[in-house]
């Protein structure tokens, strides 16, 4: 999204949203795809009326009604990474 849907304010442009409502006014379906968190694109998903959303490099697709692919990690895991990071001393940096 950076760079290609975002001007360098980090906002969609007036323009970048007439051609995307004209492409579905074709009948196209917009996927909206990044590396960036659910969270993170949510209000840029809604601003343009994504059909879908790809989040975490795909890991995570969804529409406003069903989650196709999530892909994320389980909590036992989370936890074991956690402890092991306290057990080492180590710093996390969680995104949620």
């Amino acid at each position: 999204m950076c760079g290609t849907l975002l001007n360098d304010k980090n906002k969609i442009s007036d323009y970048s949203i007439k051609v995307l409502e004209e492409c579905m006014n074709r009948g196209a379906k917009i996927i909206l795809n990044t590396s960036k968190s659910c969270i993170e694109i949510l209000d840029y998903a809604k601003k343009i009326n994504a059909n879908y959303i790809s989040c975490f490099s795909g890991n995570y697709v969804a529409d406003k009604n069903k989650i196709y692919r999530n892909n994320c990690i389980n909590v036992d895991a989370c936890n074991e990474i956690i402890e092991q990071a306290k057990n080492n001393n180590e710093y996390l940096i969680i995104q949620c």
